[in-house]
């Protein structure tokens, strides 16, 4: 049971890298291009932009997860399209320049990559293990669900 707190553990950080490697990008790539919000900083942009990015794409990446880890893919590419899908759906929803869609794409891969090196690469090791793989796939949908509820109560 303690390696599937562990792993968990190891899946949220990764997660929260993630995103935080897309909000560093997106706070560069917005102070390179000279648009954005005119009187923040780049740093606070990438903060938010990192916060923003952690809730928008959070129920999503617990089904991507939790399935990656039931069936023990370990393709970065699974990582890298799901990653790609959301920045992209991401910049083509807000739309705050005409390049935001294309530069989600870009940012998706940087991400997924993140993610599949801190915890993708090993997806599904404790499926083999029996009861610890059990008890992560638990927490995994349990996790899912808080997060699911947690929205739908925050759009009330």
């Amino acid at each position: 049971m303690t390696a599937a707190v562990l792993r968990y553990l190891r899946l949220a950080f990764a997660y929260a890298l993630s995103a935080g490697v897309a909000g560093l990008l997106i706070g560069v790539l917005f102070a390179l291009a000279g648009e954005g919000v005119p009187d923040a900083p780049w740093f606070v942009l990438a903060a938010f932009a990192a916060l923003f990015m952690a809730i928008w794409a959070a129920l999503p990446a617990h089904a991507i997860i939790l399935i990656a880890e039931w069936r023990a893919i370990r393709s970065p590419w699974l990582y890298v399209g799901f990653a790609m899908l959301v920045g992209g759906t991401t910049g083509a929803v807000l739309r705050l320049t005409p390049w935001m869609p294309w530069a989600g794409l870009g940012i998706g891969i940087a991400t997924g990559l993140t993610f599949w090196a801190v915890a993708g690469r090993s997806a599904g090791d404790l499926i083999a293990k029996g009861k610890a793989g059990t008890f992560l796939l638990l927490l995994l949908a349990a996790s899912a669900l808080a997060t699911a509820a947690v929205t739908w109560l925050y759009a009330l």
